[in-house]
């Protein structure tokens, strides 16, 4: 099956949410240079940039295509898509801890600077050491990330989620994807994780649930597409979060949990009323939201250490001519237009030959069996 330029667009878009999230200090200091997230817009902006929402569209998205070679090849897709996992993921992840290893020795990272300087901001002050080992980076890179490290690198708390949720799906797919009650052993999967599985459940459920949307073709007519973004943009302080917490009796998980349950049913409504052909897919399909989803995945690794480093060196270097206002703003813009600089370069160093390599690798695992990738995502 052939990439779906409209899914590669709302992955870019997906990733793009992530990044802004985490320019949340920036976008909060940039009026007087001091953080405030009580402000109007700070609360918009809050709801529109929840990076929980935009990871639960990337894992819904890998449900949905992880399994498109089974068509041509049966059984066999799913053994080579396992195998290859590993090996297509832990490139760029190692490529984007030896990044912010070098930026951290180099440029530096000023983030527990800046956030003393605006106010205090728990989450950048805290989001990783000052200085990274190089030995620690490339453990992380080979084998920390996916049993869940990330003191170096924060967003890859996901990468655990995502390796173990895709073999998951493989397994279950092999046992049971030819058969029509594939939806009933998915969905038992399904209230099974969310009931027992806490939030990480929530995630790993969606896996499956991208993969009945596959499988039987599912869809909503693109007029869904506010509610999805209703629900996905809920937060745990909105009354819906606090009334579906108190309605599932989660003393526990509480309004955060529930808050992530309207998330993923949120990111699962956007998938499914883009799953047909519309306006809306065409928009997706153009030329600059297909390039950011090409790049999604190294911006998504990528953006934290450039943020850290030359995003706010950028903010100390302009506080002391312009202010922290205007400081804080160019801050902003930097991140962003070299996060996507590099997300490009990272892209065609470290992405491309992943998934090119990956394919091979398992081909000669597998005793060299030859077949077009079933997915690169």
């Amino acid at each position: 099956m052939q990439r779906l330029a409209h899914l590669d667009g709302l992955r870019g878009l997906a990733a793009l949410i992530v990044t802004l999230s985490h320019l949340e200090s920036m976008v909060n200091s940039a009026a007087t240079g001091r953080y405030d997230n009580q402000t109007w817009l700070a609360t918009v902006f809050s709801h529109v940039a929840n990076g929980a929402y935009g990871v639960m569209i990337f894992f819904v998205l890998s449900g949905y295509v992880l399994l498109t070679g089974y068509g041509r090849s049966g059984n066999a897709a799913f053994a080579f898509g396992a195998v290859k996992r590993y090996f297509r993921l832990m490139p760029p992840i190692l490529a984007a801890l030896l990044l912010a290893w070098a930026l951290s020795l180099t440029i530096g990272f000023h983030h527990v600077d800046v956030a003393a300087m605006i106010g205090g901001h728990a989450w950048l002050a805290s989001v990783s050491p000052d200085r990274l080992q190089l030995g620690e980076a490339l453990y992380q890179g080979l084998f920390g990330a996916f049993i869940g490290q990330h003191d170096y690198l924060g967003v890859l708390w996901t990468m655990k989620v995502e390796f173990f949720g895709s073999l998951m799906l493989f397994a279950v797919a092999a046992a049971c994807y030819r058969f029509t009650w594939y939806w009933m052993a998915t969905s038992a999967a399904i209230v099974l994780l969310v009931g027992l599985g806490g939030d990480i459940g929530i995630y790993l459920s969606l896996f499956f649930l991208g993969s009945i949307f596959f499988k039987h073709q599912l869809s909503l007519p693109v007029w869904a597409i506010p509610l999805g973004l209703m629900l996905g943009f809920a937060k745990p302080w909105d009354i819906a979060s606090l009334a579906l917490s108190a309605l599932l009796q989660w003393p526990n998980e509480g309004p955060t949990s529930a808050a992530f349950l309207l998330n993923a049913i949120g990111a699962a409504i956007i998938l499914l009323a883009v799953a047909r052909p519309s306006r809306v897919t065409l928009i997706l399909a153009s030329p600059p939201l297909e390039w950011l989803g090409r790049i999604s995945f190294s911006l998504y690794l990528c953006h934290v250490p450039v943020m850290q480093s030359l995003g706010l060196a950028t903010f100390l270097l302009a506080n002391q001519s312009v202010g922290g206002g205007p400081a804080a703003a160019l801050a902003l813009v930097v991140s962003m237009a070299m996060s996507l600089f590099v997300a490009e370069v990272m892209t065609r160093l470290a992405d491309i030959p992943a998934q090119r390599s990956a394919n091979r690798i398992a081909a000669a695992i597998l005793g060299g069996v030859q077949r077009k990738a079933p997915s690169s995502a």
